[in-house]
Parts: structure tokens; C-alpha cells; sequence
């Protein structure tokens, strides 16, 4: 028994110290969508925003959207475009910002009753989940074109570290309430796929990414 004491004694403290690193290494700032710095380059209107310290120094993540562009077609009907987009930067000793990693996707050329282009609302979260001082980003978005009784949203989730991209998409999961009281309530599970960048990565982001996914890849209808 006297082994197994001092086991206990040598791995309760550098638990500790492991936890205490992953809680340190990220410093979360006020974020205020209406004081970006200047040599920030962004398009569009934003939609959510994150601001922060870890190793790069300052951080910013923007997520934009453009305004519709609507525009007549050859054939007379009516089509609408949108993109969505995410900038990363990071501080330099100079005081200059330089950009990490640039993203954006689009629907274009809708002509459909209904366009769907946003990012997915609070999905946005920066955490440290490897402790290794650089901050993990993560975000969801849909896209779609269709008509309103039968479009189902593609969406797409992108999780950074330091510009490294580990993407999943699928389709939207819908969770239906019953009409009448005591109906149970019923699920229409969405696709979802991997990138095989995952396989490269910690496996805490992976789960991570399935963690966020289930959150925000389902709605009610």
C-alpha cells in the first residue's frame, strides 16, 4: 500500500498544475463591435466578435455578412447573393495587425422564395482546450436556397488554432414537438461529415467539435 500513497501524492499535484495551465493560458477582453482597431480589413456587417490574449498576443475574430445583393436575371426572375466571412488577426510588438487566417463562403445567384446565409447565433466560442497557449476558435454557419416548406440547411463548422483550419459539415437536425399534448417529442437527425484534418489534431478538439455541433446544429420546428 505504501507504493500506491506515494503514486497518489506525485500525480494529485501535477493534475493540479495541468488544470491550472489550461485556465491561465487565455485572457477573454471586452469585445465592442463598434471600436475595431485600425488595420483590421473586413467586409461587411458584423454579426459576432471575440477579442482576447494568448500566445499571438491581442486577438480579434470577426464574423461578417454582406447585404443582399439582388439583381435581375436573363430569364426575368429575380436572384439574391450573401457571403459570409471570419478574419483573425493578431497584434504585433508594432502595434500593426496582422491577419492569421481569411474565410468566407456564399450562396449565389438564389432565385428561390427563401436564401438562408448566417452565421449561427452564440456559436461562437474561443477556449484553450490543449493549453498550449494558442486559443482554439470555433464557429458555425448555414447555407441554403430553397423554398420554405422543404429547405433544409447545410451547415458548416470551423474550428481554428492558429490559422489551421478543422472543418465539419452536414445538414441541420430538427428537433419537432408534438401537436398534441403528451406527443412525444421527435427528432430528424441531419448528415454530418469530418474533414480528415481532425485526424491530425488533438483528439479534444474532435470532441469538442461534436459537442458544439449537437448544440447548435439543431433547431426546433
Amino acid at each position: 500500500m505504501k507504493p500506491m500513497l506515494n503514486l497518489l501524492i506525485f500525480v494529485l499535484p501535477v493534475q493540479w498544475a495541468i488544470t491550472t495551465q489550461a485556465q491561465t493560458t487565455l485572457e477573454h477582453l471586452d469585445f465592442d463591435a463598434k471600436a475595431i482597431p485600425a488595420g483590421i480589413e473586413y467586409k461587411g456587417n458584423i454579426s459576432d466578435g471575440k477579442h482576447w490574449k494568448d500566445a499571438n498576443g491581442e486577438n480579434y475574430i470577426l464574423l461578417t455578412r454582406s447585404d443582399d445583393l439582388i439583381k435581375k436575371m436573363d430569364d426575368g426572375k429575380t436572384s439574391k447573393s450573401a457571403l459570409v466571412s471570419a478574419v483573425h488577426y493578431a497584434r504585433q510588438q508594432d502595434g500593426t495587425y496582422r491577419l492569421i487566417r481569411k474565410l468566407h463562403d456564399f450562396v449565389r445567384n438564389c432565385t428561390a422564395r427563401t436564401m438562408i446565409v448566417n452565421h449561427i447565433q452564440n456559436s461562437l466560442s474561443v477556449t484553450d482546450l490543449d493549453a498550449n497557449g494558442k486559443a482554439e476558435i470555433i464557429f458555425l454557419y448555414k447555407t441554403a436556397c430553397g423554398s420554405d416548406e422543404t429547405v433544409i440547411p447545410n451547415v458548416h463548422l470551423t474550428l481554428l488554432e492558429n490559422g489551421e483550419k478543422y472543418p465539419m459539415r452536414g445538414t441541420m437536425s430538427y428537433q419537432m414537438r408534438g401537436r398534441g399534448e403528451g406527443e412525444p417529442v421527435r427528432m430528424q437527425i441531419g448528415d454530418q461529415s469530418v474533414g480528415a484534418e481532425f485526424e491530425n489534431a488533438p483528439s479534444l478538439f474532435l470532441e469538442y467539435a461534436h459537442k458544439h455541433w449537437n448544440t447548435f446544429a439543431v433547431e426546433e420546428r
